[in-house]
């Protein structure tokens, strides 16, 4: 998803030093992948394995352009941009940032690519809905929502789900044919979407996003705003989906310090013709993100053998 590498070396935790054998190691690394930035940890950081690694960087700097060091691994030509970590330090001197990098625009990315994480909606104008999910990485889902005095809740796990009913769990293919709510609670697992994800694609429905009082907002583009009046759903023309007219609508998101998203929040308004009949459309999602990296989902013995 953000296309990152890793390499783990054979260091145990606690056990890094400052060693001339180390100090190779982080220069033939750097010079191997012909690095562009290297951030690391200050070197008066209170963790041992932070402090020598910040320690070993610092000495590497200078070394990575060094061609008699290392000869087998061809010395850089243009030495790396080399930056720290910010941290709350003190002693013996606070963090200072000297550049600062705005990463609003990926703040949903960076959801998405969490171990883990909560969230709640709630929907509200013309009808009252909603809903509160846990989302793991390994693709395992829970949402419990509530429309009028109607109650659900369903577990997805890759392209698969169980659904509660009055008959006690069943698959989404059991209950694919049925009438009323389990049949929408069906195509809700086929075709569910993260909040992570539905923030990128609200995003692309803006026509320019701007700043202001900690949330980053815009207009809908009118294609924009049709489609979520519509759910994603059919619109207009030949298709026998209800005709929009005078669509708009903004889109705001909030940010926490950390760079991930906290909450997502859009306003749509126009009117939709639906056979022949007219209706005014004035309604607001908001979207509410916690706990990420601390979700945790516990399923039913009886949902857990309908999931694969």
């Amino acid at each position: 998803m953000l296309g990152i590498e890793t390499e783990v070396l054979d260091i145990h935790d606690g056990e890094l030093e400052p060693t001339l054998a180390n100090r190779k190691t982080v220069t033939r690394l750097i010079r191997e992948w012909k690095a562009d930035v290297v951030m690391s940890h200050r070197p008066n950081d209170y963790h041992p394995d932070h402090r020598y690694t910040g320690v070993l960087v610092q000495d590497a700097a200078y070394m990575v352009a060094v061609p008699k060091l290392l000869p087998e691994v061809p010395a850089l030509k243009k030495n790396p941009v080399f930056l720290y970590y910010s941290d709350r330090f003190q002693r013996p001197n606070p963090f200072k940032a000297d550049v600062a990098v705005a990463i609003d625009e990926v703040a949903a990315k960076k959801l998405a690519a969490a171990d883990n994480y909560s969230w709640k909606s709630a929907t509200e104008g013309g009808f009252s809905v909603s809903a509160e999910g846990k989302l793991q990485k390994d693709g395992l889902v829970h949402v419990a929502s509530t429309f009028g005095d109607n109650t659900s809740e369903i577990f997805i796990k890759g392209d698969k789900g169980a659904v509660k009913t009055e008959d006690g769990w069943k698959t989404a293919e059991e209950v694919a044919d049925a009438q009323g709510p389990q049949r929408f609670l069906a195509r809700m697992i086929q075709n569910f979407k993260s909040p992570a994800v539905q923030a990128q694609e609200l995003a692309e429905k803006v026509s320019d996003l701007k700043k202001a009082d900690e949330a980053i907002y815009g207009d809908l583009t009118e294609e924009g705003a049709k489609s979520l009046m519509t759910f994603g759903g059919r619109r207009g023309g030949n298709n026998n989906g209800p005709a929009i007219s005078g669509a708009k609508g903004t889109a705001k998101f909030w940010v926490g310090a950390d760079g991930v998203l906290t909450k997502v929040q859009y306003h749509v308004q126009g009117k939709m013709t639906v056979n022949g009949e007219d209706r005014d459309i004035d309604r607001t999602t908001t979207v509410d993100i916690k706990d990420v990296g601390s979700t945790k989902i516990d399923v039913p013995a009886d949902a857990k053998a309908k999931l694969p």
